[in-house]
């Protein structure tokens, strides 16, 4: 069966033959190699998530002990965090600025020491979140009496969320509540892990498979006229068909393109569905055919036979 699926790749990547057949092929057939290939593209999609999960789980007790106890001494030891009323307030001077830990700004920027910021979070219940503050304090987030806000370095973009549902019920935390709620957060994280290791391949397939067969409503029509261009005419249904087993190199060239291996193009998607219809729907020239050794020892003859004579 593996091997029969192999081969089918390598016939959807190129084979005349196999597409003169494809009016022929079964519904089912075609949309099980469709499931398959989803599969297999959302297997090598899931792989950095899989295998960072991995490491978080197999992780030796001592690292992920100091993680923790890192984690925990974030929290400043006099500071008391109170929500009373729907807003956030402190019994500390402000602002009060927790820093990020050097090996997380190394961590979180590829080395870009000054593209990373230099303080995780800053609390100002006194004053509302301005964009400029996230200059001026060089901070990851912030927040106020109300709002939390982060920076979205990636996307060169700040965003600012309302928090007075969220402080709907009145809490006091302190350190020691912190700590405790860092060792919960732990086991919870840990069970999520365990949980979407075998979940994640699977949404991520359900996903490609809802997006390619909606593209293919509209590739069916781009299968159909370059078909048409090497004088085949197919109606939709085959070439939605068609299509299925024609979307193999596109989405090779997305995979790459996610991972920056290759150059970004507009429609490149759509522009390497058609080429490869193209390609796969043109009828090779027919050869020169081959004369036996008794043919060619006639003509010769012949040849001679009518030279004439000097």
């Amino acid at each position: 069966m593996l091997k029969s699926f192999f081969q089918t790749v390598l016939s959807s990547i190129y084979d005349p033959e196999f597409y003169a057949s494809i009016p022929e092929r079964k519904k089912s057939s075609v949309f099980g190699f469709f499931a398959f290939i989803m599969f297999v593209a959302a297997v090598i999609l899931s792989i950095p998530f899989l295998s960072s999960m991995a490491r978080l789980l197999l992780q030796p007790s001592a690292e992920k002990n100091e993680l923790i106890a890192e984690i925990q001494g974030l929290y400043p030891e006099e500071l008391v965090l109170t929500v009373s009323g729907g807003t956030l307030s402190t019994n500390t001077d402000q602002p009060i600025i927790i820093p990020l830990p050097e090996r997380w700004r190394h961590g979180m920027d590829n080395g870009k020491e000054q593209e990373a910021p230099k303080n995780l979070l800053v609390i100002d219940t006194k004053h509302a979140i301005k964009i400029e503050d996230f200059k001026t304090y060089d901070t990851l987030a912030i927040m106020d009496d109300r709002s939390f806000g982060y920076d979205e370095r990636a996307n060169g973009k700040i965003e600012i969320h309302d928090l007075s549902r969220a402080y709907a019920s009145d809490v006091v935390i302190d350190q020691s509540k912190y700590a405790e709620s860092v060792v919960a957060s732990e086991k919870i994280f840990r069970i999520f892990c365990f949980i979407m290791m075998p979940v994640f391949p699977i949404v991520v397939m359900i996903g490609l498979m809802l997006l390619n067969a909606a593209y293919m409503l509209f590739g069916a029509f781009v299968v159909s006229v370059a078909a048409r261009t090497s004088g085949v005419r197919w109606s939709y249904g085959t070439a939605y068909k068609a299509g299925i087993h024609l979307l193999i190199p596109s989405l090779a060239y997305q995979l790459l393109e996610l991972h920056g291996l290759v150059i970004s193009f507009p429609m490149a998607f759509t522009i390497i569905l058609f080429i490869m219809t193209v390609i796969n729907t043109r009828k090779p020239q027919a050869l020169p055919e081959k004369k036996t050794d008794h043919e060619e020892e006639t003509l010769r003859a012949a040849s001679y036979d009518s030279a004439p004579l000097v």
